[in-house]
């Protein structure tokens, strides 16, 4: 997404600012598919490695992460412009 809006600075702006430009339903979609592939590694460290501590604090903060990029594709933050 920095390509195809180079006036928006990464180190500066955050990424779910994106939403606003022309390429907004491009950024919306890339949040619920970095979803879907949070939950995916989350489920597959779960199911094939063996269940010890250090395994369910990783898969629950994997299934943080995946929550949160959710919350961030289905709310749509005010710009900072």
């Amino acid at each position: 997404m920095h390509l195809p809006q180079p006036e928006l600075d990464p180190l500066m702006i955050p990424m779910s600012v994106y939403v606003f430009g022309a390429y907004g339903p491009v950024m919306t979609t890339t949040f619920f598919v970095l979803c879907a592939g949070l939950l995916g590694v989350g489920f597959g460290l779960i199911q094939t490695l063996r269940r010890t501590h250090l395994i369910k604090i990783a898969f629950a903060l994997i299934l943080v992460g995946a929550a949160g990029v959710f919350i961030a594709g289905i709310l749509p933050n005010d710009s900072p412009k």
